[in-house]
């Protein structure tokens, strides 16, 4: 008589899968691309910077707004979107269910959309990391990766000077290491004749996607008296201001009142 295997169950082992953000504290999904220079090479993109790109970003971005993760904004440049959380976060804050599926959502239509755009069928890939932190660290890490968003906006424009130049890739590392940003912007004007004041917002900045409000007349169907109703719609913020700025500062805190995160 042929024995049945006894079936272990091993839920036990799972042992991640209850990982949490702590309540009371705000966090940062970052989400990165894989192997965004290879990919951005098969798609002949224009260099340093092609506007194709970061809108297929922003669409990805989107697409975690409208699944209803309740995101309160996204911060994008390069290859990198950045979501923040405060409240109201899904999956009981498990960080393998947030991960996940945010870094999944990302990667799909952002793949869905180059085959849209391109005519290639890519399986472009994401990563994702929380970063959790206090709500009054917010704005300052949100300065600190604009910070890198120029740090790489100059570096780009200055490697792509030189590569023009005729220099190795190779040349052009050994020379740009260790480069401070006046030193990047000399060799992006001596080289490139390009100024920073030349170099789009955009590029220099980033992108912000975030909710904003806004008030629309309606019916009430059981009166039929019109009312005001305030309603939310997402906005893509093209030219933003330094954020370690005060002007950059008081944009931010904004939003943030809107979103009920931040004392009126």
């Amino acid at each position: 008589m042929r024995r049945t295997l006894e079936v272990k169950d091993f839920k036990s082992h799972e042992v991640y899968s209850a990982y949490r953000v702590p309540n009371g504290l705000a966090f940062f999904i970052r989400c990165d691309g894989r192997n965004f220079r290879k990919i951005c090479t098969v798609l002949k993109l224009k260099k340093p910077f092609d506007e194709r790109l970061i809108r297929i970003l922003i669409s990805a971005a989107r697409e975690v707004f409208q699944e209803g993760f309740n995101a309160i904004l996204a911060y994008i440049f390069s290859d990198e979107i950045n979501f923040l959380f405060i409240k109201n976060v899904p999956f009981n804050r498990r960080v393998e269910k947030l991960v996940s599926l945010i870094s999944s959502l990302v990667s799909s239509r952002f793949s869905l959309e180059v085959l849209k755009l391109f005519k290639m069928d890519l399986a472009i890939a994401f990563d994702a990391r929380i970063v959790p932190m206090y709500s009054s660290e917010v704005i300052e890490y949100l300065a600190w990766r604009q910070l890198q968003c120029f740090r790489n906006c100059l570096n780009c424009y200055a490697h792509y000077s030189l590569i023009e130049k005729g220099y190795s890739p190779k040349e052009v590392a050994e020379s740009l290491r260790g480069l401070k940003a006046e030193s990047l912007l000399e060799i992006i004007s001596r080289v490139k004749g390009v100024r920073l004041n030349d170099i789009p917002l955009w590029q220099r900045r980033g992108v912000l996607l975030y909710w904003e409000e806004f008030h629309k007349i309606g019916r009430n169907p059981l009166t039929g008296d019109n009312v005001l109703a305030i309603r939310r719609k997402l906005k893509e913020e093209w030219n933003l201001p330094l954020f370690s700025s005060q002007e950059g500062r008081i944009f931010l805190e904004k939003i943030l009142r809107e979103q009920s995160v931040i004392h009126r």
